[in-house]
């Protein structure tokens, strides 16, 4: 590798490190929404079908997985906890699982302690531990809209939505929390209660901020396409002050090709207003 080449390398290896560091200090982003992806009662029919290859390393820990080797001191566990972070915002999800494997309890304490790892262990798909520990979090309520969230990934995939329902009804005040609504609504989807599903999307719009992340349900599911509940849709989003042109765009293109032509007017309106 000739100087030029070596210099442009070092340079790019730093931007990254760079890029990371940021990310580490307004916080990043956590597990975001990735059960959603599943189609409706996917986790139920594998199990149905008796196809549990895709769930088996999820669904089963390791002895490691539940056990401390060792007590960690505060800068041992926040050594630890750096790394996982670094880790998690690099991408590589396994590696900053083998930094927390083992030494759950002493992290709960720590800043985004919960968010980290309800995170990691979310995109590792290691159901039990997630479920374990968004049962931990939701007792200190520490991060309880993430932690419902991952309630409801780690029992839906296992083909107990009810029981996460139960879970997550029963946190105070959870019609506060767009995402946590977002949860409910999804819940409700795979146990086939299509209005109760469009219900909770809608109270989750109404309260979000931001809101126009959970417009994405409407265009993944036929059940969120039904007309009186776009019209009730629009009639929420044209309330909103921020104007978000992307996804509201393709909602306003739903709205044309199904001929609902005065919430295309409003949408059109509301857009004219906000170019």
């Amino acid at each position: 590798m000739n100087l030029s080449l070596l210099s442009r390398w070092h340079s790019l290896k730093h931007l990254v490190k760079l890029a990371t560091l940021c990310l580490l200090l307004v916080g990043g982003s956590y597990l975001t929404l990735l059960w959603l992806d599943l189609p409706p009662r996917k986790a139920h029919l594998e199990l149905a079908m008796g196809d549990h290859n895709s769930l088996a390393d999820s669904q089963n820990s390791s002895p490691e997985d539940n056990t401390t080797s060792h007590q960690l001191s505060e800068k041992q566990a926040r050594h630890l906890f750096r790394k996982a972070k670094e880790s998690y915002f690099a991408g590589s999800y396994l590696e900053a699982y083998g930094y927390l494997k083992g030494h759950s309890q002493a992290f709960f304490h720590l800043p985004d302690g919960c968010n980290l790892m309800l995170s990691v262990f979310a995109e590792t798909k290691k159901l039990s531990l997630l479920e374990n520990t968004a049962r931990s979090c939701l007792a200190m309520n520490k991060s309880v809209p993430i932690a419902a969230d991952a309630i409801a990934m780690s029992l839906s995939r296992v083909g107990q939505s009810e029981q996460a329902l139960e879970i997550i009804l029963n946190i105070p005040n959870y019609q506060l929390h767009s995402r946590i609504l977002v949860a409910i609504s999804q819940l409700f989807l795979y146990l086939d209660q299509p209005d109760k599903a469009r219900k909770h999307l809608l109270q989750a719009i109404e309260v979000g901020s931001p809101w126009s992340p959970w417009l994405e349900r409407i265009f993944q599911y036929q059940a969120f396409q039904e007309h009186e509940f776009l019209t009730a849709v629009t009639l929420a989003i044209i309330k909103k002050e921020h104007v978000v042109h992307d996804k509201e765009q393709k909602l306003l293109d739903l709205l044309k090709m199904k001929n609902m032509t005065q919430e295309v007017e409003l949408m059109t309106e509301r857009h004219s207003k906000n170019i």
